[in-house]
């Protein structure tokens, strides 16, 4: 539930576009993860997607790629993912793929999210 709260508080950060500091909290909300049972994967995945999105907004590609497919992996992981949320990161991680020219992926990313 902490890992929420410091989540929360990296989105507001992000709307703000501080993003240094958006960044770091979501990184402590990640290890506030490591705290929480397996059961709330999506929290972890939450977290990753948020973290993606502030990663591609400081135009650091790569490590945005990085934590979405985090996301999703978890997100897949989840016993109960919530599907807003990973159609969210679907389709943000569409939105990063095409800005890094690989618009076949972004296509398959917004395809999965539609059949949510």
């Amino acid at each position: 539930e902490y890992a929420l709260h410091l989540m929360e508080l990296g989105l507001c950060y992000r709307n703000l576009a501080r993003l240094d500091e958006a960044e770091a909290q979501y990184r402590k909300a990640l290890v506030s993860c490591e705290n929480e049972p397996d059961g709330l994967l999506w929290i972890e995945a939450t977290v990753h997607h948020g973290l993606a999105n502030v990663l591609r907004d400081a135009e650091r590609g790569d490590e945005a790629l990085a934590s979405f497919e985090s996301a999703l992996e978890l997100f897949d992981a989840s016993d109960e993912p919530p599907v807003p949320n990973r159609r969210a990161a679907l389709r943000d991680f569409a939105v990063l793929l095409r800005g890094m020219g690989d618009e076949a992926r972004a296509v398959k990313m917004e395809e999965l999210a539609g059949s949510l």
